[in-house]
């Protein structure tokens, strides 16, 4: 008889601090609470960077592992840069509002995947070159960075790849809703963005209509973190 595996959901995410949450939470009830909609509670706001689904406990650790060699890379690259530039703000900037009617998804996203004139911002390679890499940041590109460098160290690490780690499904964005009915959306007329300083990753505990999310562990992105 085989003895069930207990798995873990997890994901790695950027949370908004208590501010911007409130502002988005506020816009998702705005836009979508008159369509008997499932409006995502405050706490649960977040823009996923890569979604890793079941894991054992054993893999989990290599998750862990794989998240702290890229806070280490990045925190190394800015601590480069610091020295001569200054501290750069690394920020998140959601700048329009999106719809996917399959499950009826409300979001803010991100506009446009920032260009690069040296190599895109999901090449792992990036890090080698630090003006390029400062250049992307200050773009906006954290959340494809982020997620790219991520998926490289999971994927190197032998973990598998799922259909939504593919570069060409990443829409950085932040769920405010499900269950929509929406014609047409309205602008966002002011971007709400935040300062970033590390990402986490998060376990989806099954909870009633909403899942509870529990950090099971920060990475920073400062070296001073």
């Amino acid at each position: 008889m085989k003895t069930a595996v207990n798995k873990h959901r997890v994901f790695f995410a950027l949370l908004p601090d208590e501010e911007i949450a409130s502002h988005l939470a506020a816009l998702g009830q705005h836009v979508a609470a008159r369509s008997g909609s499932r409006l995502t509670p405050v706490h649960n706001l977040h823009l996923t960077l890569v979604f890793a689904g079941g894991v054992t406990s054993a893999q989990m650790d290599t998750l862990v592992a794989c998240a702290h060699t890229v806070s280490a890379a990045f925190g190394a690259s800015l601590e480069v840069e610091n020295e001569h530039e200054g501290e750069l703000d690394l920020r998140v900037r959601l700048n329009r509002l999106g719809f996917w009617p399959q499950g009826g998804v409300l979001w803010a996203g991100c506009r446009l995947l920032p260009s690069n004139q040296h190599r895109p911002v999901t090449d792992a390679r990036l890090f080698a070159d630090s003006p390029a890499m400062m250049s992307a940041l200050s773009a906006g590109a954290l959340p494809w960075m982020l997620a790219a460098q991520l998926k490289h160290a999971l994927l190197a690490a032998g973990l598998p790849m799922t259909l939504s780690m593919a570069p060409q499904f990443f829409v950085p964005h932040v769920t405010l809703a499900r269950g929509v009915r929406c014609a047409s959306l309205p602008r966002l007329g002011s971007p709400l963005g935040w300062s970033v300083r590390e990402f986490v990753l998060l376990e989806s505990i099954p909870q009633g209509m909403h899942p509870r999310y529990e950090t099971r562990a920060v990475f920073p992105l400062y070296p001073d973190n």
